[in-house]
């Protein structure tokens, strides 16, 4: 949403003790964000756009330690949304290991 990244700017440029703006100055879901692995070996128009939209969910989940919560902020997509996404990908984390903001499992 553009009106929210400009605010999260115009807060950031507040912040920022100088010229340049950090990750200490930004919300941690944009860092988890701005520190994704590089895109894989192959070519996103060699990739299919479900291939490519499996990787970059995968990414996100990684980058955020698989809290659905930040992956669903960085994605735009609702919890709903990204279970299905998750089924339909076969996307799990290795040990299965809950997602702590996860309310579907005990407590």
């Amino acid at each position: 949403n553009v009106r929210e990244l400009e605010n999260v700017l115009m807060k950031a440029a507040a912040l920022c003790p100088d010229d340049t703006i950090t990750c200490d100055q930004m919300p941690g879901y944009i860092c988890a964000c701005l520190s994704l692995p590089p895109a894989a070996d192959k070519a996103p128009q060699d990739m299919t756009l479900d291939e490519l939209e499996r990787r970059h969910v995968l990414r996100v989940l990684e980058a955020t330690g698989w809290h659905r919560g930040r992956t669903c902020e960085i994605l735009g997509v609702s919890r709903p949304r990204l279970r299905r996404m998750m089924r339909h990908f076969a996307l799990a984390p290795s040990g299965g290991v809950p997602d702590p903001d996860d309310d579907t499992h005990d407590h």
